[in-house]
């Protein structure tokens, strides 16, 4: 099973238009020519990140490769049927190994919320990362109020890198308990995660995440 990430960087101010493309074009074409269905969707509408981040899973990368090489052609003709100006300006996409400890699930909640943890840790020290973020049940991002974590492991880009991905009760709680690890975590900063922040090569980028509320199938973690 693979595990395939897209981020797609949006025009200021253009987000709504992305997610009407996501909804009303892209999940149905999906479900016509068998793509899977992204278990997870969000979006950060921010000044300095206007960014679609979604994942999905494969059973494996020819079935990959063949599907997608499908759908091109039927993508490029929907959007030329739809016209007006392009307002995405940069895609990335790679596959991830999620975490056997950290699966790629969320909590349900009706004001659940994420936020993004793109990190790179040291070289040869990817095993020793993992080992400090679940200590103790991740106590570095429990005891800052996150719900849940879910992590993996980039496969491919500038390595290593990890994402990790914090669940909140709501966007108060995220904001407050990122700002909190963000300053634990960072370069210079005296805090007491000191084994976690060891393994790091640089502070990493933060990024708030909204749920698409659209997405029927989200992956929900039932238990603690």
């Amino acid at each position: 099973m693979l595990v395939e990430l897209r981020r797609y960087s949006v025009l200021a101010g253009q987000m709504d238009r992305m997610h009407a493309r996501m909804r009303d074009v892209l999940l149905p074409l999906f479900r016509q020519h068998g793509v899977p269905e992204p278990f997870a969707i969000w979006s950060t509408d921010q000044p300095e990140a206007c960014v679609m981040t979604w994942m999905l899973k494969w059973p494996g990368l020819s079935e990959r490769n063949a599907t997608w090489a499908g759908f091109r052609p039927v993508w490029e003709s929907a959007k030329k049927a739809r016209g007006g100006q392009e307002f995405v300006t940069r895609t990335d996409l790679t596959l991830v190994d999620a975490w056997a400890d950290a699966t790629l699930a969320f909590p349900a909640g009706a004001n659940v919320c994420e936020s993004s943890w793109v990190v790179q840790p040291k070289v040869g020290l990817g095993a020793a990362f993992r080992a400090a973020s679940l200590a103790g049940r991740c106590r570095a991002f429990i005891g800052r109020g996150a719900l849940n974590v879910a992590a993996s492991d980039f496969m491919f880009g500038p390595l290593p890198q990890s994402l990790v991905i914090l669940s909140w009760a709501d966007d108060s709680s995220r904001d407050l308990g990122v700002s909190i690890l963000q300053e634990s975590l960072g370069d210079g900063i005296a805090g007491e995660d000191l084994e976690l922040r060891s393994t790091l090569a640089t502070p990493g980028i933060w990024l708030p995440l909204t749920r698409a509320s659209y997405l029927p199938t989200w992956e929900l973690k039932t238990g603690p």
